[in-house]
């Protein structure tokens, strides 16, 4: 499928989603292509209601969005992002990495941090390769996996 056939396909696959949830008044949907993916920025005086409680509602609709969109071309993939709230999230993401990555330094244990989903602890873990004298690592299952930072003398707690 062409690339802007699956950007049509994108708007198509949402609207009707954002239709049946009573979400699509003055709504607006942009699709970009970036890299191997496509970034899907949605405006909505509904934002929040689209978000949910700690961007779950969000998640979902990607999840959704991408489960049908691989259905019509497997090698395309989707990243939302509501009224800026995914740009806004990896900057307090990073910016909680590099405190965690501090303390890990100043009291030489490991810090663990709170449960993750992988786009979040990707953020984090790319934002650690950054800072010279931490590694970071990824502990437990499911949605309790969290990242671990060490200091790089210190490889567990």
């Amino acid at each position: 499928m062409e690339k802007q056939q699956t950007q049509e396909k994108i708007k198509e696959i949402l609207t009707t989603i954002l239709k049946e949830s009573g979400t699509e008044r003055d709504l607006s949907i942009e699709v970009t292509e970036l890299e191997d993916l496509f970034h899907v920025d949605i405006q909505s005086p509904d934002d929040n209601l689209l978000i949910g409680y700690h961007g779950f509602t969000l998640n979902a609709l990607q999840h959704v969005t991408n489960a049908i969109l691989y259905k019509i071309d497997p090698e395309s993939r989707v990243i939302i992002d509501i009224s800026g709230y995914r740009k806004e999230r990896e900057r307090k993401l990073q910016e909680l990495a590099a405190n965690a990555a501090s303390k890990a330094i100043f009291i030489n244990k490991s810090v663990a941090l709170y449960p993750m989903n992988s786009y979040e602890r990707r953020i984090v873990h790319e934002k650690i390769s950054q800072i010279e004298g931490v590694t970071s690592s990824s502990d437990g299952e499911g949605i309790e996996r969290k990242v671990i930072i060490s200091p790089n003398e210190v490889h567990s707690n």
